[in-house]
């Protein structure tokens, strides 16, 4: 009755009862209608919602350019959610390639005291993904974040203890943020812990502890996790080794975009370990991880294209791949580049 009187707020409401079938039936035509009305009087969640939705294709066709526009309304009308979610856009380049107003969005909120933006932003910093690369920088915005209980930024403060970047390398440090993050409930945080315990990195080396928080990491479903455990099987460190159950955790891990996985399945299915041996498979998923930069699957994508294994012979393509697996310091590319010349 309110939003039939034009009331934003119950028409906001009202749409997002109808988009979620909340005490009504899901009605997404009517849940947009509703919601279109609210963000029509300035209803900053009403924007947001529309701009999600826009973004997804949910009860709207999939338009990146609308989402923005819906967005940066909600944004300018004090909205931190929709100020993330166009840094986001923007990063992964849905509507526009724009890393450093990705990192103008999430530094105006940063700013203001949002821990997912401060996350965020040590993340970018990291990186150098928008802003300068600065890793002291990274280490404050992660610290103030995890001040907040981001336990993303727990993992983050670990990942700069462990590597030594922009503060002391110190394991036990590492290990410590590591835990925090895990008893926050963050499957990378409990990963890393995995890792530590398997490598012997502040603690003594003890594989079926790794094998514990890797387990942990999964009920979360951490690729990362599926990743490691599946590498754990491959070498037979702490458990049986096993081809095969090494290959259903690597693909677990690659069906979720993890490079260092989608690589080691790759060279799987290019010796026959554990999975039917397939040239052309091995070609698909060495590709899927060459293309996010992993320097492994540069290299071994050099060398299909080299001798024709699973894709066309091409000395043009293989000594393209290996020249970004060797800009990388990827020694046996190097070789194999001398040998291609």
């Amino acid at each position: 009755k309110a939003a039939g009187q034009g009331l934003d707020d119950a028409e906001y409401e009202l749409g997002c009862l109808l988009a979620d079938g909340q005490g009504v039936g899901a009605d997404l035509p009517a849940a947009v209608k509703w919601l279109t009305a609210a963000a029509l009087q300035g209803h900053a969640g009403a924007e947001f919602r529309l701009g999600s939705m826009c973004r997804e294709g949910k009860g709207v066709p999939q338009d990146y350019a609308e989402a923005v526009r819906w967005l940066r309304l909600a944004a300018g009308h004090g909205s931190a959610d929709a100020g993330l979610l166009l840094g986001k856009m923007f990063l992964a380049g849905e509507g526009a390639q724009d890393a450093a107003e990705a990192a103008s969005w999430i530094r105006t909120l940063a700013e203001q005291g949002s821990a997912e933006a401060e996350a965020g932003l040590g993340r970018l910093s990291e990186l150098g993904q928008g802003v300068a690369q600065d890793f002291s920088e990274a280490a404050k915005w992660y610290q103030k974040a995890a001040a907040q209980g981001n336990a993303g930024a727990m993992a983050g403060l670990g990942r700069l203890y462990e590597k030594g970047l922009g503060v002391e390398k110190d394991y036990a440090k590492a290990m410590d943020w590591y835990l925090k993050g895990a008893a926050a409930g963050d499957g990378r945080s409990e990963t890393c812990v995995g890792r530590l315990y398997e490598q012997g990195l502040s603690v003594g080396q003890d594989y079926r502890e790794a094998e514990k928080w890797y387990r942990k990491a999964l009920s979360r479903n951490c690729p990362a996790a599926a990743e490691a455990l599946g590498n754990m099987y491959l070498s037979g460190h702490g458990v049986g080794q096993d081809y095969a159950e090494a290959a259903k955790w690597l693909r677990k891990a690659a069906d979720g975009g993890d490079a260092d996985a989608e690589a080691a399945l790759g060279n799987m299915y290019y010796w026959g370990r554990g999975v039917q041996w397939s040239y052309g498979l091995a070609a698909e998923w060495t590709r899927k991880a060459a293309m996010q930069g992993n320097a492994e699957a540069e290299n071994k994508l050099g060398v299909m294209y080299h001798y024709g294994h699973g894709v066309p012979e091409d000395r043009a393509e293989a000594e393209r791949w290996y020249e970004k697996a060797a800009a990388q310091g990827h020694r046996l590319a190097k070789y194999n580049l001398s040998c291609l010349r």
